[in-house]
Formats: C-alpha cells, sequence, structure tokens
C-alpha cells in the first residue's frame, strides 16, 4: 500500500491534462489494494491468536538465574553443621554457680530467619526470572501484531501526501478524500468488530486474559490515540465516527475487564469460603478426637472401675460363703456342745449316783 501511495503522488505530479484519468486508475487501484491487504489481516488474525507463544530466550533471564542458583547454593550451606555452629551459644544450668559445666545450645529461631531472608530472595529472584521471559515473549507477540497491522493507518498518511500534492485542484482533492476516507473507516470498523468478537469469543473460552489477547486489546485501545495523528486531514463526520468507534471500543474492553475481576474475586471468595469451611471442620474434627480421647479415657476408667467393682464381689462372695461355712462350723460346733453337755449331765449323774448311792439311800438321807 505504501508503495502505490508513493506510485499515485507521482502519477498525480506528473499528469495535467489527463489528471482525472490518472485519479480515477490511482484511486482503483489503491481501493484493490486496501481491499485485499484488510483481507489479509482479517484472515491472519484468527492464525495469530491461535499460534502458540514464543519459546522464551535463555539469555534474557541468565544474570536473574545465575543469582538464583547462587542463593540456592547458600542455602545449602547454611544447612549445613558447619554453618550451624555460628548459631550455638553456651549456657549453664541454675545450681552450676561456678560454671564449671559449660552445655552447648542452638539458637533454632534465628537460624530459621537467615533462613528466611535466602528463600524471600529466592522467591523474588524467580518472580524476577519470569517476569523477564514473560516480558520477552510480549514483546515478540507485539513485534508479530505490529508487522501485522503496521499498515492499518496507511490510507490517512496517503491522505496527508496526496492533500500536498492536490492542494491547488480543490475538486479533485475532495473526490479523492472522500473515495479513500470511506472506504478506510469501512475496512477499519470491520476490522475493529472482528477483533472484539474475537477477544470475547477468547475470553469467554478461557475466563481470563492470555499473553496474544492482552497484546491485542493495547492495540485496540491506543486506536484513540493514533486517529489523533491524522486529525488534520481527515473529515470531521468520519473523524468523529472514528472517535466514537474508538470509545465503543475501549467500553467494551473496560466492560470485560471488569467481568474477569469480578469472576476472579467471586472464585477467590469461593476459595476463602472453603478454606473457612475446611478449617472449621478440622477444628470440629480436633475437637471430637479430644471428646473421643476423654470418652475413652472415661470409659478405661469405668472398666477399671467395673473391675474392681467385680473384684469386690467376688471378695463378698467369698466372705459370704466364708460366712456360710462358718455358720455351718457354729451349727456343726453347737451340736457337739449340746452331745458334751449331755455327756456331761450323764457323768453327773452317774457321779451322783456313786456318791450318794441309790433312791432309798437318798430317801433316808
Amino acid at each position: 500500500m505504501k508503495e502505490l501511495v508513493n506510485i499515485g503522488v507521482r502519477l498525480v505530479a506528473a499528469s495535467t491534462e489527463g489528471k482525472s484519468n490518472t485519479l480515477k486508475i490511482f484511486i482503483a487501484e489503491f481501493l484493490y489494494s486496501m481491499d485485499k491487504y484488510f483481507s489479509k489481516v482479517n484472515y491472519a488474525l484468527y492464525s495469530w491468536l491461535e499460534n502458540p507463544l514464543p519459546v522464551p530466550d535463555v539469555s534474557v533471564s541468565e544474570n536473574l538465574r545465575k543469582i538464583r542458583e547462587k542463593l540456592e547454593r547458600k542455602v545449602n550451606r547454611m544447612c549445613s553443621k558447619h554453618y550451624k555452629k555460628r548459631f550455638e551459644y553456651t549456657w549453664y544450668k541454675e545450681w552450676d554457680d561456678e560454671r564449671k559445666m559449660p552445655l552447648k545450645g542452638f539458637n533454632s529461631k534465628l537460624h530459621w530467619e537467615k533462613l528466611e531472608e535466602v528463600y524471600d530472595a529466592i522467591s523474588a529472584a524467580k518472580c524476577d526470572e519470569e517476569a523477564a521471559q514473560d516480558k520477552y515473549v510480549v514483546e515478540k507477540i507485539e513485534e508479530e501484531l505490529s508487522s501485522l497491522l503496521n499498515e492499518i493507518f496507511t490510507p490517512f498518511e496517503a491522505m496527508r501526501e496526496i492533500k500536498e500534492e492536490l492542494k491547488e485542484d480543490v475538486a479533485n482533492l475532495k473526490i479523492v478524500s472522500y473515495v479513500i476516507q470511506t472506504t478506510a473507516i469501512e475496512h477499519i470498523l470491520s476490522f475493529i468488530k472482528r477483533a472484539c468478537s474475537v477477544l470475547g469469543v477468547d475470553i469467554k473460552k478461557r475466563g481470563a486474559w492470555r499473553e496474544r489477547s492482552i497484546v491485542l486489546a493495547r492495540f485496540l485501545l491506543s486506536f484513540k490515540e493514533r486517529i489523533k495523528g491524522f486529525s488534520e486531514c481527515m473529515d470531521i463526520k468520519i473523524l468523529t465516527t472514528l472517535q466514537d468507534v474508538a470509545l465503543g471500543t475501549e467500553l467494551f474492553l473496560v466492560e470485560t475487564n471488569n467481568l474477569i475481576i469480578a469472576q476472579e474475586r467471586q472464585a477467590q471468595t469461593q476459595r476463602e469460603l472453603q478454606e473457612t469451611l475446611g478449617r472449621g471442620f478440622h477444628q470440629i474434627i480436633s475437637h471430637l478426637s479430644v471428646i473421643e480421647e476423654g470418652v475413652l479415657i472415661t470409659n478405661k476408667r469405668l472398666a477399671g472401675i467395673d473391675g474392681r467393682l467385680i473384684d469386690l464381689l467376688r471378695v463378698n462372695e467369698r466372705m459370704m460363703c466364708g460366712i456360710t461355712e462358718n455358720g455351718r462350723l457354729i451349727g456343726d460346733l453347737s451340736l457337739q456342745l449340746d452331745g458334751i453337755s449331755s455327756q456331761l449331765s450323764s457323768i453327773g449323774d452317774a457321779v451322783s449316783y456313786i456318791a450318794f448311792g441309790g433312791d432309798e439311800t437318798n430317801e433316808n438321807i
């Protein structure tokens, strides 16, 4: 298109008599070239969005990688016994007044604080390394898009040059300006509509921005500033239309971004709710485990009490058996005593009979 503009400007400048025919040929070729260019751009936009990301360049983050690896080696040294000796201290027991028995201690808190500082530095180095790689990838994507869309405003650049060549030929200037601007705005509006549709589908499908969609959104947001550079060579109605389209595109991108932020906040709220519920369940489980342990201890104690009660019942049973046996022995003893008393009474009778004689002797006495 730029070559065609240069050729057209030279044709317009060189032709005097057949200027009308020259302009017609120039306009026809320019419109054909514009239609061909925007057709190629619209077709290439889809494949550009679906192309894989450029391969990150290792040399871009080489220094950052060396810094990270150095910090990782430092962590390995800090975990060694030789390094841990720096955090050892000597202490004495309270009763060791003369301090004759020194004891070794290890300040684990201070050692962990030093380790945390290095871990934080490693995390920062990793973030810087990833950011450098991401920046390199985004720059490559921007270069691809810029090479694809670098001639999208060529019609307005051509208007600026043709205006200088036809500034004395007002009639032909108006014709050329009207044809080029109306055709250009038609193609540009079609491209913006297609780009917004592609962005909307891509974001709805993935639920978030990705590298290529961000780069395309930045390009669409730059329309407003790019239009200002061609305001002096554009018709006021076409300029107003382009500004309205730029504002509509900006509104679409802002609403899309707000929708993504709202979805991310909702997802974050759900994650926080799940984490809160998870912590609550863990607390309930821990309380239940404590209660279960208490119940088990109580059961053990009750089992011990039951065992002791069983032992007491067994002792009581034995005591009752002993009492029963003692009763039996006492009964036998009483029977034996009754037999002995009867024997003693018989003996007494015999002794009295021997001592005092029979009944007649007793009566005489």
